[in-house]
């Protein structure tokens, strides 16, 4: 099976994805943690991306560069999950041409709703662990990270309010369109991003009938 999880920065796409590929043992294919990965190494790639930190969109060119890479050391039977992309119509043909050359169709997309108001209070106390990469939501309930037991919690530097803002204007101009594009494939499942965490997986597990 292979999914596409769609729905503003800081909806819970990356948590629910990185829960649902360890439950499934699917593959989790993130571009966002891909960049932030590249930024760090101070790569060729990470010098072109470096906007991402401001909030920026990645040109599509790069972004389906780095896609069309990963895909194809992947063995699709196993299931994948995309988390963050497609984010434009440019995306979203790009993707179907790499699936096409592999024999493969898109299964399932499923777009996680928030509020602004709701997404804003997330992501400002949100936290993520410098050593493991494990995300909390509620990070001013800890003072060290719960999977690795390190006390390396950082913010990261796109949630700040501007930036989280700013985000989300870009999300509505050029994501919100795919909702109705997939909707009308009759492809697209919405689920309650707002709940607790625990019900959104079961929710999500329920719309790919794996439950």
């Amino acid at each position: 099976m292979i999914v596409v999880f769609l729905g503003p920065p800081g909806s819970g796409k990356g948590t629910q994805a990185k829960i649902l590929a360890s439950d499934m043992n699917w593959v989790h294919l993130s571009t966002g943690d891909l960049f932030r990965l590249a930024i760090q190494s101070n790569s060729e790639l990470g010098q072109k991306v470096k906007g991402i930190e401001q909030g920026a969109l990645i040109s599509d060119h790069l972004v389906l560069e780095l896609i069309t890479h990963q895909i194809e050391n992947i063995d699709l039977e196993k299931g994948l999950i995309l988390d963050g992309f497609p984010r434009t119509q440019a995306q979203v043909q790009g993707l179907e041409e790499i699936l096409n050359h592999r024999n493969q169709i898109l299964d399932h997309i499923v777009y996680f709703e928030i509020s602004e108001a709701h997404l804003i209070t997330r992501l400002l106390k949100r936290k993520v662990c410098s050593q493991c990469g494990f995300v909390l939501s509620q990070a001013e309930l800890h003072q060290e990270c719960p999977c690795c037991h390190q006390q390396a919690l950082l913010q990261r530097k796109d949630d700040q309010l501007k930036i989280i803002q700013d985000r989300f204007l870009l999300y509505y101009r050029y994501t919100q369109p795919l909702v109705d594009y997939y909707q009308r494939q009759g492809k697209l499942s919405k689920i309650d991003a707002e709940a607790d965490p625990s019900e959104v997986s079961l929710a999500l597990k329920k719309v790919l009938g794996l439950i």
